[in-house]
């Protein structure tokens, strides 16, 4: 009778054992998965003074231009930039140019089809909406606005609005968000 008490103990502790290191196991690769994570999430926050992605300020037009993915034209003046970070980066960029020098300009883009009029393409439209809010800039997308929408056919796409009011300089907004 001792032996059968043994054994049958001897079995509890042997499961109690095996139940014990896989739930250890499993609770050290559920903390290892949430520290992935978190460090995931902190490579993409901004910095404390809210620089985002595109690094310190001044932001240089050679650091915008290579992570908003796109050539400032030459003639660029009132060049300003913005971006946000989190679990991707979104750069908002906005800078007055030559009329003459658009479509130079849209071959540096995703952009690929002709920009078109806001109800011709509400989904880059609608990427301006809460620019007045998130950057002052004052943006009324009117009749005198055309629209561009595209993609590098990966994760990464542009926005892009012209206000063509003035027929000789170009008020250029464009969002670039890397995913």
């Amino acid at each position: 009778m001792k032996n059968a008490n043994s054994k049958r103990i001897r079995r509890i502790i042997l499961a109690l054992a095996v139940t014990t290191t896989i739930v250890a196991l499993a609770f050290i690769a559920f903390i290892m998965v949430i520290g992935n994570a978190v460090s995931g999430i902190v490579e993409f926050m901004p910095p404390a003074d809210g620089t985002g992605c595109l690094g310190e300020r001044p932001f240089s037009r050679e650091r915008i231009e290579q992570m908003a993915n796109l050539q400032i034209p030459e003639s660029a003046s009132d060049l300003s930039a913005y971006s946000i970070a989190f679990m991707d980066c979104t750069i908002y960029v906005r800078f007055e140019m030559d009329a003459e020098e658009l479509t130079l300009f849209l071959g540096s883009t995703y952009v690929t089809a002709p920009l078109q009029s806001a109800t011709a393409v509400p989904v880059a439209a609608s990427q301006f909406d809460d620019l007045l809010d998130v950057l002052m800039w004052d943006i009324l997308p009117t009749k005198d606005f055309i629209f561009g929408y595209g993609s590098n056919g990966s994760r990464e796409f542009q926005a892009i609005a012209v206000d063509i009011s003035a027929a000789q300089r170009y008020v250029v907004y464009v969002i670039t968000d890397l995913l």
